[in-house]
């Protein structure tokens, strides 16, 4: 099954929800008459999930290791006091 780029983008506006109310229409008329269409739409929906899930596993990473630097750090303790101060202000 060999997908063009035309298809892609297609199917991108598509998942994206980007068409309009007839363009939807239409392109869901010819996912239901065309079943090789389908299938691409339900395995391009896949990557961009997949793809998605592995965007937020890489910011997490990120994420930790920045606290790691900012609250582990000896030279960081001036910091960790007055981000402690300002989130226990209402304790």
């Amino acid at each position: 099954m060999r997908t063009s780029l035309t298809e892609i983008a297609q199917i991108d506006s598509y998942l994206q929800g980007r068409l309009g109310i007839a363009a939807k229409l239409l392109f869901e008329a010819k996912m239901l008459l065309n079943p090789s269409l389908s299938a691409s739409v339900k395995l391009q929906k896949t990557i961009s999930e997949v793809i998605f899930l592995h965007g937020r596993k890489q910011l997490r990473k990120e994420i930790v290791a920045i606290d790691h630097k900012l609250f582990t750090a000896a030279n960081k303790s001036a910091f960790r006091t007055e981000i402690d101060q300002i989130f226990n202000q209402d304790k």
